[in-house]
């Protein structure tokens, strides 16, 4: 049957079994033209599976050890079998056994945290000590050799490799010469999963797998985030010295302001890829070690630029109440993604943080963007009238209630996603008012695919809010602050099953999956499938303000 589907069907289908634990190996028993399409799929992220039970995790490290060439298995069996806490017949691995593909050629993404969160899990099932707590195995310096053996070998078996995070502790230093990368993602610190008590795993001058080297020259993406101070002058260098070799680099994410950079030295470094990036995150950030706002003009190729929960913003020389210059709204980058937030705590409320960056960006560019919730009416008023290409909008702040802001929304004609929240009804139901002043906002803008309503509704409200709404295309509706009764959950989905079938559509519903589980599926069902239920939680992206992933 499954040889008479064309791929692209086959793939749909496994993504719905992506997270079951048995599919990893299962699909082995349906046939080839199955396992062809089906195995790079579910081995592409191997390690991030929901594998909850032993056994699984057992086959799946098992089976990556078989996997690797011969001399990196046979390493890595003498290490396992030489230790004398390790139980031989809790394991069925021998070197003579073979798996049925070359399972580490599919791998396209390695996490180093999961790896040995994985393996530790594995090596306390089978050790003689297994009752220790998981924290000793990670530390048990046994199992860190065959970590550390295991990683080299998928590395290098890892032909595919296009994402690497390095987040692993106290790995000896390997040579990545043979790393065909595209991007880098690392961390400076190993305290990433918080089911395990902090620990102090690495030194104040570790560098992770020996990265000092030339040898990574032809990243795309470059990820840095570190959890606590760093003020290490070499290793501060080291950092700065791998954006600079970069010959191709087009992303670079820094996240939290625990580096000290030197004044423009992240600058000077980036200088040389100023004619390839195309997009750049400062999230919770020092605004004053990046460099002067006058900088980003020279990034010509600039995409997207995001600014999150950033300290230290510069001020306009503009107060809001003043006019600014139109010309300079239309001239300077071309970018058509600006996510701005600020954790400012002006003395000066009428002085704008916002308007430096419109001095800086062609806002009529702009297709996408999210705002502060320090943003004043005064700088809506500046973008959305002359933000004429805008296709998304995010809009986070309490100044949406105001009758101007929703006028100007109500201009956005190509606008195709918006996302409305307001703080003051995170807890409570909106008014009548409110509602309908949302719903008027909804019916002008014809083109609209997608609304996330950062409110708490009723079935009625919600029933009130999409009758007679001309929304042709609207096949995506995102209700985050999902209610705890069950009743009022499927009074929602009803609402919008009621819907889905008077529009003769079907429609993606964004709501809490964690909660009422079996509920949900059981209204999916009765609505005859029109629904599909995608779990808020992953619908939107982690910047804490419920955002859309896209972005």
């Amino acid at each position: 049957m499954s040889s008479l589907l064309p791929p692209e069907t086959l793939c749909e289908i496994f993504k719905y079994f992506s997270h079951d634990n048995p599919t990893l190996f299962k699909c082995l028993l349906v046939d080839r033209t199955f396992c062809k399409f089906t195995i790079p799929y579910l081995w592409s992220q191997p390690f991030k599976r929901q594998l909850n039970d032993q056994k699984s995790e057992s086959s799946l490290v098992e089976t990556i050890i078989l996997s690797l060439n011969d001399n990196r298995r046979k390493s890595v069996l003498n290490l396992l079998f030489s230790s004398r806490t390790t139980n031989s017949k809790a394991t069925t691995l021998s070197s003579s056994r073979e798996p049925l593909f070359k399972y580490c050629q599919f791998i396209t993404e390695l996490d180093t945290w999961y790896i040995t969160l994985t393996v530790a899990k594995w090596h306390s099932r089978i050790s003689t000590r297994s009752g220790r707590y998981l924290s000793s195995h990670i530390q048990d310096p046994h199992v860190m050799k065959i970590i550390d053996q295991l990683c080299r070998g998928l590395i290098s078996s890892s032909s595919n490799l296009a994402s690497l995070l390095l987040n692993s502790p106290k790995s000896a230093p390997i040579s990545l010469n043979f790393l065909r990368t595209k991007d880098l993602l690392f961390s400076s610190n190993f305290d990433g999963i918080k089911k395990i008590k902090d620990h102090d795993y690495i030194p104040s001058k570790f560098f992770p797998f020996g990265i000092q080297n030339n040898s990574l020259k032809n990243l795309s993406s470059i990820d840095l985030e570190f959890r606590r101070q760093v003020t290490c002058a070499d290793l501060i260098k080291q950092f700065l010295q791998l954006i600079q070799q970069q010959t191709q680099l087009q992303t670079l994410i820094i996240r939290n302001y625990r580096i000290i950079f030197a004044k423009q030295s992240l600058y000077d470094a980036l200088y040389d890829q100023r004619g390839s990036l195309t997009r750049l995150e400062f999230h919770q950030c020092d605004f004053n070690t990046i460099f002067e706002i006058e900088k980003f003009q020279n990034f010509k190729r600039l995409n997207a630029l995001v600014i999150y929960n950033c300290k230290n913003l510069p001020s306009s020389q503009y107060d809001t109440q003043q006019n600014v210059d139109e010309a300079s709204l239309y001239s300077g980058l071309k970018v058509e993604k600006f996510f701005l937030s600020s954790r400012n705590t002006s003395n000066h409320p009428t002085r704008s943080h916002l308007l430096p960056f419109f001095e800086l960006v062609s806002i009529c560019h702009l297709q996408e963007i999210v705002l502060p919730k320090s943003c004043s009416i005064r700088e809506y008023e500046i973008l959305l009238l002359c933000a004429s290409n805008l296709v998304k909008l995010s809009i986070q702040t309490d100044l949406i209630r105001e009758n101007s802001a929703f006028q100007l929304i109500s201009n956005c004609r190509f606008l195709k996603s918006l996302s409305l929240y307001h703080s003051s009804y995170s807890d409570k139901k909106i008014s009548d008012e409110f509602l309908l002043k949302i719903k008027r906002t909804l019916s002008s803008i014809s083109l609209l695919t997608s609304i996330n309503l950062g409110f708490k509704l009723s079935g009625f409200q919600l029933e009130t809010l999409l009758s007679d709404s001309q929304l042709p295309y609207l096949h995506k509706i995102g209700l985050p602050d999902t209610p705890d009764a069950r009743k009022k959950i499927i009074n929602l989905i009803t609402t919008v099953a009621r819907y889905a079938r008077a529009n003769n559509r079907c429609l993606q519903l964004g709501i809490r999956t964690d909660r009422f589980k079996k509920e949900i599926m059981n209204c999916v069902t009765k609505s005859g499938n029109l629904i599909e239920i995608v779990d808020s939680l992953s619908w939107f992206d982690n910047y804490g303000e419920n955002n859309e992933a896209e972005f």
